[in-house]
């Protein structure tokens, strides 16, 4: 039989429990009891600690193995080809303020060499990325861009297959036969680092500026044939420690200054047109040490005086002098 409860009771009971029940849970139980369970499972271990929960995967490491590492790597071979490119340059006399200059050609150069290049040279290959900086500074110094024939320059092909380069079996260039290419702009001193260059030839294009001082660099050179260009200044003292140099062929341009009597270190020459040029001062003495001339031209200049008569006994083996 159901045991009867009092009316008075269920009166205190329909007042007292609702305001337990209602009042108490929402309050306590998402402050007190939630805390360490909902929030703290969310909250502590995807932050704390990532390693312990197959969750936090897929929010930390993919962050590190995705853009770090390449970040990384990027920094890491534009220190290392910068340095080099300062460090070689240092090392061959040559300023190192323009890689640093926004516009200049070295510093496009670099840019390049680090971003843009497709072929992304391996930065531990020291010679090519020196030989690819300079052919590079090469075709912005001289405005590449408008070259008649620029066939492959700055693409992914190795520099070596470049429109008008040529190396050696070392894969070193050994020759620059840039002639009739309207070729404008200036020579870089950049050109000082092709140590193995032979033979430079910009013959016919419109050049201007001067012979850059680091041209010394190039102790390998046989031929220099810049003619017909707007090349000008005086020729760098440098010019005459090229021991190798058996053709200078630098007629029509607006070169000035005198011949430094230092032409006689030039034992090897056999080909010299100087004409159609503004050089002025007496004509050396010391020209007639220079046995193997078979070529020599200076007409259409500004010297004074005399030709030297010991230049005579040149004779039989030079064979064109005017």
């Amino acid at each position: 039989m159901p045991t009867l409860v009092p009316m008075d009771s269920l009166k205190t009971l329909a007042s007292t429990a609702p305001k337990s029940l209602p009042s108490t849970k929402p309050t306590q139980m998402p402050s007190v009891t939630p805390t360490p369970l909902p929030s703290g499972v969310p909250t502590y271990f995807p932050a704390i600690s990532p390693t312990l929960s197959p969750l936090t995967e897929p929010s930390t490491f993919p962050s590190v193995k995705l853009t770090l590492p390449p970040t990384s790597f990027h920094e890491a071979r534009s220190s290392r080809i910068t340095d080099l490119i300062v460090r070689v340059s240092k090392e061959s006399s040559m300023s190192t303020e323009p890689l640093f200059i926004d516009g200049t050609p070295q510093s496009s150069s670099l840019f390049f060499l680090l971003h843009t290049d497709p072929m992304q040279v391996n930065p531990f290959m020291e010679k090519k990325v020196i030989q690819r900086y300079a052919l590079i500074s090469f075709y912005y110094s001289t405005l590449g861009g408008e070259w008649i024939i620029s066939n492959f320059w700055l693409s992914d092909k190795d520099e070596c297959q470049w429109y008008g380069v040529t190396c050696n079996d070392e894969n070193s260039v050994v020759e620059l036969k840039l002639d009739e290419n309207e070729l404008k702009g200036t020579l870089p001193d950049t050109l000082g680092l092709f140590f193995d260059l032979e033979n430079l030839n910009i013959d016919d294009n419109r050049v201007s500026g001067s012979i850059p001082s680091s041209i010394g660099n190039l102790k390998k050179i046989v031929a220099i044939d810049v003619d017909t260009n707007f090349l000008g200044g005086s020729l760098p003292d440098e010019l005459y420690d090229l021991s190798e140099l058996q053709i200078l062929d630098i007629d029509t341009n607006t070169f000035t200054g005198s011949i430094s009597s230092r032409i006689k270190k030039l034992k090897n020459l056999f080909f010299v047109q100087i004409s159609f040029n503004y050089f002025s001062g007496e004509i050396p003495e010391e020209i007639s040490n220079l046995s193997n001339l078979a070529v020599l031209t200076m007409e259409e200049n500004d010297f004074i005086g005399n030709v030297p008569t010991s230049i005579c006994k040149l004779r039989p083996n030079l064979q064109d002098f005017w």
